[in-house]
């Protein structure tokens, strides 16, 4: 298992029910499964629609993997232990 901090902002939130938090993922996790992962077990209620499209996350939502965009390091990074993943939407009303 690999302890892993999310962190969650830019109001996504109420999707979550908290802002950060600690999770463990197997050994051989990688931020794609992360992101399945996520899914699967954080996401409150019937928000899926606002994470991810067709399984993959929604235009306008950054991901980071210890602060450094996922599109830049690659969805198949191999999480290590106390590693750090950050989903902020870029979208914002006003």
């Amino acid at each position: 298992m690999v302890l892993v901090h999310l962190g969650v902002s830019g109001g996504l939130e109420p999707l979550f029910g908290c802002s950060d938090k600690d999770i463990q993922l197997p050994a051989n996790a990688t931020v794609r499964t992360a992101i399945t992962w996520v899914r699967d077990n954080l996401l409150n209620g019937d928000t899926e629609h606002q994470f991810m499209i067709d399984n993959q996350i929604r235009p306008g939502i950054l991901v980071l993997y210890n602060d450094a965009d996922c599109e830049l390091v690659g969805m198949d990074q191999a999480l290590q232990d106390r590693d750090s993943l950050s989903f902020i939407s870029t979208i914002h009303g006003g």
